[in-house]
């Protein structure tokens, strides 16, 4: 499910992508989830996207301002932010010690 999300967030451009395995860590979630989006306006139609896709019936929590939206994506919880929510809030620090890295499959060439 990671890589799919990976995917999807590149799709849309995102930038400074996080992941944080937090499953030792009594969270509800098995993984959290960061990325950048450049404004407001991308922010809310990455959103507009997701909750498209998943055939969401509520807007996520932060959608009106779309300076910072999370999703509760059932086992992950991805947070997408404007940069400088996302300085200012500084999850990356909070979950430094639980950070993964997600590599991508190759794809073999035929």
């Amino acid at each position: 499910m990671l890589e799919k999300l990976l995917d999807y967030l590149e799709k849309y451009k995102a930038k400074n992508l996080a992941f944080f395995d937090v499953r030792n860590a009594k969270c509800e979630q098995d993984y959290i989830v960061l990325a950048d989006f450049a404004t407001t306006i991308e922010n809310k139609l990455f959103a507009d996207e997701v909750i498209k896709k998943r055939s969401l019936t509520d807007y996520p929590e932060g959608y009106n301002r779309g300076e910072w939206i999370i999703f509760d994506l059932d086992r992950i919880l991805l947070h997408t932010f404007i940069p400088a929510k996302r300085e200012k809030y500084n999850l990356d620090k909070l979950y430094q010690n639980q950070k993964v890295q997600i590599a991508k499959p190759k794809k073999s060439k035929k």
